[in-house]
């Protein structure tokens, strides 16, 4: 087994040679469609105030980005990460499912996701492979001090009963953090919801609504820069009935 101190001096490693078991407990089928990085309420996010579910987390919480000798801190930003959970979540080894497709997860092998091409749909610049049976895992420690590496045997894939789904966004520190144990990613791009909102509110409402109903028609150049669910974001606002929020910031009154 390999030596988990080892495995984070070489997180930036290259992919490894796949193994051969690649065995995907089935379900029902569900439609390709671009869901984010994210996780189910109730995932366990590891903070300087303990374990906290994901969707409570608020801004300026810190949150542990690296375990081990030295542990190491980012910041959240104002940013609130959630997004419509798809039809059909994952999870590893016999356990209940609890992230979507595209999340990024730390490998003794580099970063794996499950469906790699919808985690490079929303980072376009994230160097990611495709995660598998036979791939070991980093995982915290019961006193959450140092990683222990746990192998996957079994992915399975279940119909979620979420509503929404959940991420974070560190404006300090590593883009990295823990959900239920787990050393991952920050996929989220750094062209957020929030920081847009803060240029929108200078301009009226009316013309913030254009603006926004306006920004499919260059997607595609927000896409190369990684901010596409940014941009589906701010239009399923524009386009519900309730008030504009911009990135969790009401509209003014």
């Amino acid at each position: 087994m390999a030596d988990p101190s080892t495995a984070i001096a070489d997180l930036s490693a290259a992919t490894a040679q796949e193994p051969l078991n690649n065995t995907v407990e089935t379900g029902p089928e569900s439609p390709p469609t671009l869901f984010a990085s994210c996780f189910v309420p109730g995932t366990l996010v590891e903070t300087m105030r303990g374990s906290m579910a994901i969707e409570s987390l608020a801004e300026d919480d810190m949150i542990l980005t690296r375990a081990g000798a030295t542990r190491q801190w980012g910041v959240r930003s104002d940013e609130v990460v959630e997004n419509p959970a798809p039809g059909i979540l994952y999870g590893f080894n016999n356990g209940p499912a609890f992230f979507t497709a595209g999340h990024p997860f730390h490998t003794t092998t580099g970063l794996r996701a499950i469906d790699p091409h919808l985690a490079r749909q929303e980072n376009p610049w994230l160097n990611v492979g495709e995660l598998r049976v036979g791939h070991q895992l980093l995982r915290l420690n019961d006193d959450k001090t140092d990683y222990e590496l746990e192998t996957i045997t079994s992915i399975s894939r279940a119909q979620s009963n979420a509503t929404s789904v959940y991420g974070v966004h560190l404006r300090e520190g590593l883009r990295s953090y823990h959900a239920n144990g787990y050393l991952v990613a920050l996929n989220y791009p750094e062209i957020t919801a929030a920081a847009i909102a803060r240029q929108l509110q200078t301009i009226s409402a009316q013309e913030r609504v254009k603006i926004i109903q306006s920004l499919n028609e260059i997607k595609p150049l927000f896409q190369r820069f990684g901010a596409g669910t940014v941009i589906d974001r701010l239009t399923r606002e524009a386009n519900s009935s309730a008030p504009l929020a911009y990135g969790d910031r009401p509209e003014d009154s």
